[in-house]
This record gives C-alpha cells, sequence and structure tokens, in this order.
C-alpha cells in the first residue's frame, strides 16, 4: 500500500512540475511517458493484494491450459513439457559468460589496470562498437568474442603502457530482440537476454502450438536458414550440440507437424510421436522404449485404396519389418507376450479411418475413436449400433430360456384339456423353434455424444474383445412395419405426427392393437406410444420421431388371450422387432 500511495504522490508532482492536467496515456508526450513508465518501475507494482493474488491465478491458469489440452485430446509426445514454463523469462546475472561469447553495443566491461598504472574503468560498448579504454582511447570490439576482446585490450596495454597489465570482467550484459513465427504456441517479436539458447527461447515463450513441428525447428539468420533444431534429440537423447546461441534479429520458426505415429501397450513410454520421413518401424519402438523380444506386435495402418485400416502382426526376428518405413497415422500396439491373444474392435460407417484397433486394457471408446481419426462430418452418432459380445451371449441365455417357459406352457395347456388348435398349436411350435435358433445382435445402448463422454467418465466405457462400433450417416426416413396395410420407408419431415406416417402407409389393419404402437429410435430405445397421440395436429411429442426412426403397429392379441403363455411370447416378440427393425432402419 505504501508504494501504490508513493506512486500515486509522485505522479502529482510530475504533472504539477511541468503545469500539466491530467490527459489520458495517448495524449502524453513520449517522454513524459518515459518518465511515468519510470516512476512506475520504482514505485512497484501498484496491485493490492487481491489484485496480485488474481494475477497469480491467471498466471497458473494460463501454465495449466495446455496441461489440460492434453487430458481431453491425444497430444505429440514433447508438447505437455512446455505447460509448466514460466511465463517470463530473465538470465540469471551470475551465469558465468562463455569465451566465445561475442560482444555488441549495450554490454558493459570492466577493465582493472594494475602495475605501473593502477585504474578501473566501467563502460559499455557504444553503438558503433568501441569501448573508451583510460590512458588509450576508443578500441572497437564489437563483433569479437570476449576471448578475443580480453587478448586485444591485453596486448594494447602491454605494448603503450609498459609494466602495466589488465584484468577484465564482463558486467550487465545486452539484450537481444527475436521473433519466434509459424505453429508457435505465442508468435510475435521477443526481447531475451544475449546469452539465450534456441532451447531458452523455446521454453521461454511457450514452445509449438497442438499442431507445430517438434522435429524441424528452423533459426534463420538475414533470411537463411542456419540450423534445423531436432527437439527429440534433447528430450530423448540429452543431444545439445545444434542448441546454438541466438543473436539479434534471429528468426525462430516453427513449421507445421506433417506426420505422426502412435506406439501403446506394453512400452515404457507410450503415446503419439512425430516422425521424419525415412524413419522406420524401429525408430517408432525406440520412442516407446525397451520391449521384450517375446512381445507381439500388432501394426494398423491405414490402406490409401480402401481408406480404411488394415491389422497386421510383425516378426520382431524379421530385420526386413523393423526397417519399413513409417506412414502417417501408424500405430503399434504392443502386446507383452506373443502367448496373449490380442483384443480388437471393429470400427465402422463414418470414421475418418473405420477398421479393426487393436486396444489394450483399460482403454476406453473415446480412445479408440480418436486413433481412428475422430468422427467425420457427416455421421449420425444417434444412430450409432455398438454391439457388444458378452450382451449377446446374455440375450442368447434369455431367448433360450423363454423357450423353455414357452415349452412347458404349450404342454402343461394340451395337458390340462385347455382349446388350442392344430394351426395355433404349430405356429406356436414354429416360434419356439425359431427362438431357439435365433442369434442375437447383442446390441447395446450408449451415449455417443464425445462431450458428454468427456464430461462424464462413467459414459466412456471401456472397451471389450470383439466389440464393434458402427457410426451412420444421417437417415433421411423413416420405417412403419406391423399391421400395416403397407410396410414401407417414408421422407422424413421435421414435426410430422406419427399418424400422418401410418397414413402414408395405408393406415392400421383390422388385427392392430391401436394401445401397442411403438417409436424405436436410431439409438435402439423404444417408446410406447398412446391412442391420443394420433391427431392431426402437431402434438409436442411429435418430435420423437427422428430421422432413422423405425414405427411398429403391434398385432391386438385378444384372440389369443386363453393361452396361457401370451404373458412370455408377448415381449419376446417385440424384442425380436425391436431389434431387427432398429437396426434395419439405420441401415436404409
Amino acid at each position: 500500500m505504501k508504494k501504490n500511495y508513493l506512486f500515486k504522490l509522485c505522479v502529482c508532482l510530475f504533472f504539477l512540475a511541468n503545469g500539466l492536467a491530467i490527459y489520458s496515456e495517448e495524449e502524453l508526450t513520449p517522454s513524459q511517458l518515459t518518465v511515468l513508465k519510470e516512476l512506475s518501475e520504482q514505485s512497484g507494482s501498484g496491485l493490492s493484494d487481491d489484485e496480485e493474488n488474481y494475477q497469480e491465478f491467471l498466471t497458473f491458469k494460463e501454465d495449466r491450459q495446455r496441461e489440460e489440452e492434453c487430458k481431453i485430446e491425444t497430444c505429440v509426445f514433447g508438447y505437455s513439457l512446455f505447460s509448466s514454463v514460466p511465463l517470463t523469462f530473465a538470465l540469471s546475472s551470475d551465469v558465468p559468460v562463455p569465451p566465445s561469447y561475442t560482444l555488441g553495443p549495450g554490454d558493459e566491461l570492466k577493465v582493472e589496470y594494475y602495475g605501473n598504472e593502477n585504474l578501473t574503468k566501467e563502460g559499455y560498448i557504444t553503438r558503433t562498437g568501441t569501448l573508451h579504454l583510460p590512458l588509450l582511447g576508443p578500441v572497437t570490439l564489437a563483433g569479437l568474442t570476449f576471448s578475443e576482446a580480453e587478448t586485444l585490450i591485453s596486448n594494447k596495454v602491454k605494448t603503450e603502457l609498459i609494466g602495466t597489465n589488465t584484468f577484465i570482467t564482463l558486467g550487465e550484459l545486452r539484450s537481444i530482440n527475436i521473433y519466434v513465427l509459424g505453429s508457435a504456441y505465442k508468435p510475435g517479436a521477443y526481447t531475451i537476454s544475449a546469452l539465450s539458447t534456441l532451447t531458452n527461447a523455446l521454453f521461454s515463450t511457450g514452445g509449438v502450438n497442438r499442431n507445430g513441428s517438434l522435429r524441424n525447428i528452423e533459426v534463420k539468420r538475414n533470411g537463411k536458414t542456419i540450423q534445423t533444431f531436432d527437439f527429440y534429440d534433447l528430450v530423448m537423447r540429452g543431444d545439445t550440440s545444434k542448441d546454438i546461441r541466438l543473436e539479434q534479429g534471429d528468426t525462430i520458426y516453427i513449421p507445421l507437424r506433417n506426420n505422426s505415429a502412435k506406439i501403446f501397450g506394453a512400452v515404457p513410454r507410450p503415446g503419439l510421436f512425430e516422425f521424419k520421413e525415412g524413419e522406420t518401424i524401429k525408430d517408432l519402438i525406440n520412442f516407446g522404449g525397451d520391449i521384450n523380444q517375446h512381445s507381439k506386435i500388432e501394426l494398423s495402418r491405414v490402406n490409401i485404396t480402401s481408406a480404411k485400416r488394415d491389422l497386421a502382426f510383425l516378426n520382431l526376428n524379421d530385420p526386413s519389418v523393423l526397417r519399413d518405413l513409417l506412414k502417417k497415422d501408424d500405430q503399434l500396439n504392443v502386446i507383452r507376450s506373443s502367448s496373449i491373444d490380442s483384443k480388437n474392435i471393429e470400427l465402422s460407417g463414418e470414421f475418418l479411418y473405420p477398421g479393426i484397433y487393436g486396444f489394450k486394457e483399460g482403454e476406453t471408446i473415446l480412445q479408440v475413436i480418436e486413433r481412428a481419426g475422430g468422427l467425420k462430418n457427416t455421421a449420425y452418432t444417434p444412430g450409432t449400433i455398438f454391439k457388444r459380445t458378452t450382451v449377446a451371449e446374455q440375450q442368447k441365455k434369455a431367448f433360450l430360456l423363454t423357450a423353455d417357459e414357452l415349452e412347458k406352457s404349450l404342454i402343461d395347456a394340451v395337458t390340462s384339456g385347455t382349446s388350442l388348435d392344430g394351426e395355433a398349436y404349430a405356429s406356436l411350435s414354429s416360434f419356439v423353434v425359431k427362438l431357439r435358433n435365433t442369434e442375437p445382435e447383442g446390441r447395446q445402448i450408449i451415449e455417443m455424444d464425445l462431450l458428454k463422454m468427456k464430461k462424464d467418465p462413467r459414459l466412456n466405457i471401456k472397451m471389450q474383445e470383439g466389440d464393434t462400433l458402427h457410426v451412420p450417416a444421417r437417415s433421411s426416413s423413416v420405417n412403419v412395419v406391423g399391421e400395416v396395410l403397407n410396410a414401407s420407408s417414408h421422407l422424413y419431415q421435421e414435426r410430422r405426427p406419427v399418424s400422418e406416417y401410418i397414413n402414408l402407409s395405408g393406415g392400421m389393419t383390422r388385427g392392430a392393437d391401436k394401445n401397442r404402437i411403438f417409436i424405436i429410435l436410431p439409438d435402439g430405445n423404444a417408446i410406447q406410444i398412446t391412442e391420443k397421440l394420433f391427431s392431426k395436429r402437431l402434438g409436442s411429442r411429435s418430435s420423437m420421431v427422428l430421422p432413422g426412426s423405425t414405427i411398429v403397429v403391434a398385432r391386438n392379441p385378444d384372440p389369443f388371450d386363453t393361452f396361457k403363455a401370451l404373458s412370455i411370447l408377448t415381449p419376446v416378440l417385440a424384442d425380436l422387432a425391436i431389434s431387427a427393425a432398429s437396426i434395419a432402419a439405420i441401415n436404409d
């Protein structure tokens, strides 16, 4: 608070002394702005405690932005290393200056004479590149290394001042201006210490953005590329041989990343890696770290002809396999033991790269979708068909159990003397056989809104062996099946009521049950519609009919009310109809 008070007092005195009223910053002269800036620096930030805390909060949040990005989406290896760097960068004044440091205007030197003459001179190299030496006059030092400048001054003193030696040290170092351009996290012009290297500048300016290349960073000087830097050499091999010191006016240019490939599974360092032209499968394995020679490796590669992924197994004992050149979006799945069966999931429909994908234990549906390149703009997620082997097995058990119970009910009906004609008995017996032979689809209803899955991890289900995921293109029709005169498909029209779709199919038959009409939505959910909704007016619930929906009109079961198995038969028939009709509607 004292600093804030002093700052305000100094500003008031400044304006009073110059006979000025309070003007906006745009109305002040350059000299007035300079004085005001100096007063501000002397008086501190002028922020209250709350304002300073808020500023720290913003800084922290900005530092975490990159880390949060990588949690949601797959980031190339090396990108997250810039997440915890400071937003400001000031080189310590205690850093030793190497003999190869090139002097320039703005550098401060301290020259001490001892012997016959004892003098000390502290001065800056001028814009003309000279330093004034006591008793000797100016000497040109700009462009010389610190070691060369020491030798030049020492020889000059020894020659012209007999019996006098010198001791030279560097004081304050000059600042230089550089440019960080291209696919940089924060492109622009920066002022840094003259001792800063390429990596100093990268870390202090935030490095690359999500699309920038980490392996082809260029340093340009006077319009020419003088160095190409591979960030992986530094972080993976500790090689700093190409980390050059920057000079006034240098440009750091970060091009777009062209190629990347992924390795996951039983590797020490799984992830997405950028690769350069000419690098091989072996290089990608090295990025992931050492692997067990008994491991099984799956290669998932985009087939350019079919625009789908092909899955192949690699033999580590075949040298030619390891020399195979990497291709864009290649994926390696390393399975710890060759005796362990790999786990695969099939993606089809509106993915950027549909095909068969291997996955590791615990991997989620979002992670697999990301490896497939994500969804196309034409994807119709409400119509997603997700099938799971374990669900199909459970459905099959339920069908068999229902068939057994239905068969027992038939036997009980016959043995108890219940009247049942031969045609009805034959139909029901045929249905029991059909029920036993039916192989369920194993469809499981899941949430396919990617944003909802990212926000709620419970919706982001884990993959299982044999899962299949089909995302269709947007459908333009609505199917009407069951007890209608003409089961058919109709062009979808927004807010068209259920009754109108049924009328377009010729209306309901005499055997229709108006109280058992269902809308099967594209995601597999079924909603029962009551008779009162079949008016010509556009009811509020008419919006339940979505593109790809199926309207099912059930048969009136009154003629079979005397049959004991009706309570079992009806829901089974409905389940089979819903399963078949919903999948048919999506694939029209």
